[in-house]
């Protein structure tokens, strides 16, 4: 039997997945699905937000761009001078102490090193020369001697 509340479709029957009824195309698993908003809407939202973070990296580019080729205060350029001064002359204050500690360290190791005078007035009468060891230009020490005189006894 027929229901009278139930429109027929045109084939007779009753409304199937082929019938022109006036009730709504959505199906019931969307339907019980409260407070969800369409896809086409969820889409939209989203064209918008990557539209709006790409509006604001413009923004930021010509912002860059504009600090860049605006033109320097003199108020800029001089405290960078006075920066870059300042710290030239500290690198020049530290080269110079450096280098009069090694001047000192440079004197003070010449001076405890032995000298010809001090050797020869400590050392009187150690060797046969007096010399302790060292000899003056043109002075030939024992071992020199020694061949200077095999090479005269070869001669004779």
């Amino acid at each position: 039997m027929m229901r009278a509340s139930q429109p027929q479709s045109p084939s007779g029957g009753e409304n199937g997945p082929h019938s022109r009824s006036s009730k709504s195309i959505i199906p019931r698993s969307l339907k019980s699905v409260p407070n969800r908003t369409p896809l086409f809407q969820q889409m939209a939202q989203k064209d918008l937000e990557i539209e709006r973070y790409s509006l604001e990296e413009k923004k930021k580019r010509l912002e860059e761009i504009r600090a860049f080729h605006k033109p320097f205060e003199k108020k800029d350029m001089m405290d960078h001078a006075l920066k870059y001064e300042q710290i030239r002359m500290a690198k020049e204050h530290d080269i110079r102490q450096k280098r009069r500690a090694e001047i000192l360290a440079e004197r003070q190791r010449r001076e405890k090193l032995p000298t010809f005078k001090s050797v020869r007035s400590s050392q009187d009468g150690l060797d046969e020369d007096g010399l302790g060891g060292l000899r003056e230009p043109g002075q030939l020490l024992g071992i020199e001697r020694e061949k200077e005189l095999i090479v005269k006894n070869k001669k004779n």
